[in-house]
């Protein structure tokens, strides 16, 4: 019976020495190398059958045979016969459509940190440094004001009115800002920058309102006067 080749552990026969061995034992060792020899043919695809009778013959057309197929340091196998039709691992990869950089992503931190994050609803990654990924809340809310396409429509989804978007400068008697106000009129007349000196009192010179002393032109009235709301 031919040997079964590759099944199970596969070694070569022992042959004894025909000076030595007895007819029987070494035309037994002659059958079971010629048996091995033809399993190998039929797994390898060469015809067991034949001229070559002779064992050294059966082995030349065997490497005849081998001779056509792959080996190491041969041909590159094609992809096709489910190589790679490569000898580097670069251009394997470009032949297999997986070349680092324009077929597949290449290795990358940022991504592996939050590819090991466990989703959640209403939740959203964001660095924490260099290559460290968290998760931060994102409630419908925020979303909500997040997807509007301008400022205008995000006043909107808050609920703000007119106020939002009136100018922070203050006019009419008061000038400068909410946070820092000055009054530079009084109903409309025009104060000036003076600073006021102590007793000094608002005083209208005419054109503007003014610190300083007040003119009194009948001084024993305003002293009744002043008298009586004393009293």
């Amino acid at each position: 019976m031919p040997a079964t080749y590759p099944s199970g552990t596969w070694a070569a026969p022992t042959i004894n020495d025909s000076r030595t061995a007895t007819p029987n034992q070494h035309a037994t060792d002659h059958t079971d190398a010629n048996n091995e020899i033809v399993a190998i043919e039929t797994e390898l695809g060469a015809n067991p059958s034949g001229a070559a009778a002779t064992v050294v013959a059966r082995l030349d057309t065997l490497d005849t045979t081998v001779a056509g197929k792959y080996a190491p340091g041969g041909t590159d196998v094609a992809v096709a016969d489910g190589g790679t039709g490569a000898s580097t691992a670069a251009g394997a990869r470009t032949n297999l459509g997986v070349a680092i950089g324009s077929d597949v992503q290449a290795y990358d931190g940022d991504l592996a940190a939050i590819a090991a994050l466990v989703s959640a609803a209403d939740k959203l990654p964001y660095a924490t440094g260099a290559g460290t990924w968290t998760l931060a809340d994102f409630t419908a809310a925020g979303r909500a004001l997040v997807d509007d396409a301008n400022a205008a429509a995000q006043r909107t989804t808050l609920g703000l009115g007119t106020m939002a978007v009136e100018s922070a400068t203050l006019g009419g008697d008061v000038s400068g800002t909410p946070s820092a106000v000055s009054v530079v009129k009084l109903q409309g007349r025009t104060m000036t920058a003076d600073a006021p000196a102590s007793g000094d009192s608002l005083v209208w010179n005419g054109t503007a309102w003014d610190p300083g002393t007040p003119t009194v032109a009948d001084p024993p009235t305003v002293q009744i006067l002043a008298r009586q709301i004393l009293k």
